[in-house]
């Protein structure tokens, strides 16, 4: 006979347990941490409320980077409620430049005022009259 050992299996129903059997007999027992180290273990509600929020962020920044590619797909009464939100820091360069548009437009005004004048006075009409 060999030194295998034979297990007993109980039938089904009856109220006899099988015997524990350590199946690896021979391994050593694992060390613990010493009183000065700190585990994490990574399971429970904190680390998934951690996860969670990550993955919300990670989605929120995504869809604010790409906000040019889709957001003019959407609906125009959800683009609009958007876009305040996700427009939000890319006006800065438009904004200048309505400025300075503006500021020309500006001093083409004056000088149009000035020529208006200067014919107002030297044809002794109006400019917006008829002949």
């Amino acid at each position: 006979m060999t030194d295998e050992k034979k297990t007993h299996i109980p039938k089904t129903g009856s109220k006899e347990t099988a015997p524990v059997v350590d199946p690896k007999p021979d391994h050593k027992a694992e060390k613990t941490p010493t009183a000065g180290t700190t585990v994490i273990v990574k399971s429970g509600a904190p680390w998934k409320l951690i996860s969670v929020l990550f993955l919300l962020l990670a989605l929120a920044v995504s869809s604010y980077i790409a906000w040019p590619l889709w957001g003019p797909s959407l609906p125009t009464v959800v683009r609009t409620l958007l876009a305040p939100v996700m427009d939000a820091g890319r006006t800065a360069a438009v904004t200048s430049r309505v400025d300075a548009l503006t500021m020309r437009m500006t001093v083409v005004e004056k000088d149009l005022s000035i020529v208006k004048a200067a014919l107002a006075t030297k044809d002794g009409r109006c400019v917006g009259e008829r002949l």
